[in-house]
């Protein structure tokens, strides 16, 4: 089933997760006093997680060396030792600890299921190239988008002369449709508007 769900189309998902945790309310624990929680991880760091119930209440959540980290079952309801960094977005569990100063939980243990555990991973794995991917691609277009910086550059002067002097510089990109213009042509062109900027003097 999971394969079905284009990759973009779950990122977007985490995505809107991660736009309404904004507005989200955060539980304040008392320090000191044990709690149980339930919910779903929609953010993690190396030695903490955010878990959301099925309120809408979000709880930090702080992990320590001596947090007990295993998937529910087993022989004497044991289950298997998970390490930290296998908790992910979008994992279900539960959660016992007490209040710390900061009104998060200091986690003594956490419970999830296999399946839980492994459709969780399976989502994450799809989803986090995808967000780098949609990173990468926003980045790009903030360079591309007439973004001007001042920024150092060699200049021929009159007299044939070189210098370094300081312009204002910005990304020049161009879209094209391979199978219509030639790679080229379209460099060409790219080259004379890059020209025409530089070299035209602009009446405002």
């Amino acid at each position: 089933m999971l394969r079905k769900f284009p990759v973009l189309f779950l990122a977007l998902i985490i995505g809107a997760v991660s736009v309404f945790a904004q507005d989200a309310q955060v539980r304040n624990l008392a320090n000191g006093q044990k709690y149980k929680i339930k919910g779903v991880v929609v953010a993690k760091d190396a030695n903490s997680f955010v878990v959301r119930d099925t309120v809408g209440v979000e709880t930090k959540v702080m992990l320590s060396p001596s947090t007990s980290i295993k998937t529910k079952g087993g022989f004497f309801g044991g289950g298997n030792k998970i390490d930290t960094n296998q908790i992910v977005r979008g994992l279900n569990l539960e959660l016992e600890g007490r209040g710390d100063t900061m009104g998060g939980l200091m986690a003594e243990k956490v419970r999830f299921g296999k399946d839980d555990l492994r459709t969780a991973q399976s989502l994450e794995s799809r989803v986090a190239p995808a967000e780098d991917r949609l990173t990468q691609t926003e980045q790009n277009a903030q360079r591309i988008s007439g973004q001007i910086d001042e920024l150092p550059k060699v200049i021929t002067l009159d007299d044939g002369d070189e210098v370094i002097a300081i312009r204002s510089m910005a990304y020049l990109a161009l879209t094209y449709d391979h199978r219509i213009v030639d790679g080229s042509d379209a460099e060409k062109f790219l080259s004379y508007l890059k020209e025409y900027l530089e070299t035209t003097q602009f009446s405002i």
